[in-house]
Formats: structure tokens, C-alpha cells, sequence
């Protein structure tokens, strides 16, 4: 006899596995969950009353007491080092911090070249090009043609580790050594 999987027991184990984590990664962490299980993202937990009174909404940056206003003040809060992580940002502002007349799911080139120009950064002489190498290092999936949505591991760069966190590593500049057979080794 099999049976019935108890959604109570599962509710249980959800709660005490998110129990140690404050509301912002609580949030963060059921997001990620309910998009690697396939349901739909637009799930908001704020019109649930379960949340405590006083905490912040979702997508709230948890490293200052309250959200910025701007893309700018976002920017240079999460301070990028690399185009891929500035475009990492943009699409997260966008997703998440920006004012709900302004939020999108998905960005082009033409809301990074704005997002450039409001940020004051200098603008990219070809905005497809980071936008296609934030998406080949992982950051952002691709969603209607020419647009770019922001993925879990991308989420995870701006709310995790930037800002500063994240040093960009260079690739080294030294010339290779290569290997010569000794005289040595010739005569065996």
C-alpha cells in the first residue's frame, strides 16, 4: 500500500530549512526554488499575509536599509567591474529594485545603452556584445530574440557577491615555459 506524500510534513521541512535565514534570503530562496521546479516566476509573496510586519519586499537590496531610487544609485551600490556584471546589475534593477512602471523580465541593447547613459558610465559602442557575453559566462538566459532575461546565477552575482565582493581576474601575461628535452635525456 502506498502512500499519499504529506504536504503538511513537506510545509514542515520547508520552514525549518528557511527558519535560519533572514526574510530577504528566505524570499531569494524560494524564488530560485520555484524557478528550478519549473512554476511560475511571478509569484508574489508580499500579498501573502504571512510575511512579518515591517520587512522589506522582495528584491529589496539587503546591504543598505532601504532600496534605491534610481538605476544610478543601484549601480554604484553594487559598484560592477566588469561589463558582464554592469549587465548583471541592469537586468536585476530591472527585475527587481526598479519602480513597477519601469520593472521588465528581459532586457536589450537599447535598455543597456540607457541604463549606460542613467548610470553615467560611457556607453558601448556595440551593447549586443556584453549582453551576449554576460549570457555565454552564465549570467542571463535568453528570452525573445535580442532580449536577455536574468537567471538564478545571475541574481545570485548582484544580491551574493557585489558589491565589490567579485574581483575580475585577469587572465596572466607571462609567456609559457616550455618543455626542452635536456642532453641528458637525448643520450638515453
Amino acid at each position: 500500500m502506498t502512500t499519499s506524500p504529506d504536504d503538511l510534513e513537506a510545509v514542515r521541512k520547508v520552514i525549518e530549512a528557511l527558519t535560519p535565514f533572514n526574510t530577504d534570503d528566505q524570499e531569494r530562496i524560494v524564488r530560485w526554488a520555484r524557478e528550478k521546479l519549473g512554476l511560475s516566476p511571478s509569484f508574489d509573496s508580499t500579498s501573502v499575509h504571512a510575511q512579518p510586519i515591517g520587512s522589506r519586499q522582495v528584491g529589496s537590496t539587503a546591504s543598505s536599509g532601504e532600496s534605491p531610487t534610481s538605476l544610478r544609485d543601484f549601480v554604484e551600490q553594487k559598484k560592477p567591474r566588469a561589463d558582464v556584471h554592469f549587465v548583471a546589475v541592469v537586468a536585476y534593477y530591472y527585475q527587481f529594485e526598479a519602480p513597477n512602471s519601469e520593472r521588465k523580465t528581459s532586457i536589450k541593447a537599447q535598455d543597456l545603452q540607457e541604463a549606460c547613459r542613467l548610470a553615467r558610465r560611457s556607453r558601448f559602442s556595440n551593447p549586443a556584445v556584453p549582453l551576449l557575453n554576460a549570457f555565454k559566462v552564465g549570467y542571463l538566459d535568453k528570452a525573445e530574440r535580442g532580449s536577455y532575461k536574468l537567471n538564478s546565477v545571475g541574481e545570485n552575482l548582484v544580491a551574493m557577491a557585489l558589491p565589490g565582493g567579485v574581483s575580475v581576474e585577469k587572465k596572466s601575461q607571462g609567456r609559457k615555459k616550455t618543455l626542452t628535452k635536456s642532453k641528458s635525456s637525448k643520450r638515453r
